[in-house]
């Protein structure tokens, strides 16, 4: 496995673990959304259906994983969220999108990142 492979999949790892310590449920992880990317973890908090990006970084530089998100990856999560609902059946159902940073070990969780 590549180096920014086993990176994120720590990452992923945490953030996951994180969740679920948090009262989380995870739905799936690392869904490829056909031509379109792919969701990290996707989990449910009671009745709403949550898509969290995982961010890693090692060090600081360039502001730290919290500044990382792009508008084109939040365009991306969007167009990646509408497949998955489509596919998965889940019309009508509350959603919103996480972010989990992670800089140097520590957790930073920024709750509904689109609005």
């Amino acid at each position: 496995m590549f180096y920014r492979q086993e990176q994120g999949k720590s990452g992923e790892d945490a953030a996951a673990d994180f969740f679920v310590e948090n009262g989380f449920t995870i739905l799936e992880r690392n869904v490829r959304c056909w031509k379109y990317g792919e969701l990290d973890l996707v989990l449910s908090q009671g009745d709403t259906i949550v898509f969290a990006e995982v961010k890693k970084r090692n060090n600081n530089a360039f502001g730290g994983a919290v500044y990382s998100i792009s508008r084109k990856k939040l365009a991306s999560l969007r167009r990646n969220a509408e497949w998955y609902i489509a596919n998965r059946g889940l019309q009508g159902k509350m959603f919103r999108f996480d972010l989990i940073a992670i800089d140097d070990g520590v957790i930073t969780w920024v709750q509904d990142i689109l609005h």
